[in-house]
């Protein structure tokens, strides 16, 4: 499959990187982040405001955590990929008999 050629929006990449960064800190704290990505420590802490109003992010006395709201995200992608492997295992026996 050839690569996904459409643009991407940058705050939605930006939003994104720092998802991620946070997952691979564990705990993370806005000028920490901010350095890392190199964006102005305000920006950042918009950016941590948003997705913690949202539930993405959890502040906590040592920074921010990824929050609550990824679990039923992951839960719901991991129930769709069980549905798809238990479906490809059924196709995959009917296309035998």
């Amino acid at each position: 499959m050839a690569p996904n050629t459409e643009p991407v929006i940058g705050a939605t990449e930006r939003t994104f990187e720092i998802v991620e960064l946070v997952d691979e800190l564990g705990v993370a704290r806005v000028s920490e982040v901010a350095e890392e990505i190199d964006i102005p420590t305000s920006t950042a802490h918009g950016y941590f405001q948003s997705l913690t109003q949202l539930g993405y992010l959890q502040r906590t006395s040592e920074g921010y955590r990824l929050g609550i709201r990824f679990l039923g995200l992951g839960e719901s992608a991991r129930r769709d990929r069980e549905l798809y492997h238990l479906a490809q295992h059924e196709i995959d026996r009917l296309a035998e008999d």
